[in-house]
């Protein structure tokens, strides 16, 4: 997936869970391979 495609789904709250690496405002959104892992299987079938 592209980079605006997850920053989309971030906003919209469709998205794997995630998590900001530091506080400041240009800090890396950051995802764990298990939650990655977990989003791809729940997708499965889905069409959009």
């Amino acid at each position: 997936m592209s980079k605006r495609q997850m920053e989309r789904m971030r906003c919209d709250g469709t998205g794997p869970t995630w998590f900001k690496a530091g506080d400041a405002i240009n800090s890396p959104c950051m995802y764990e391979l298990a939650d990655l892992d977990m989003w791809v299987k729940t997708q499965k079938g889905k069409v959009e």
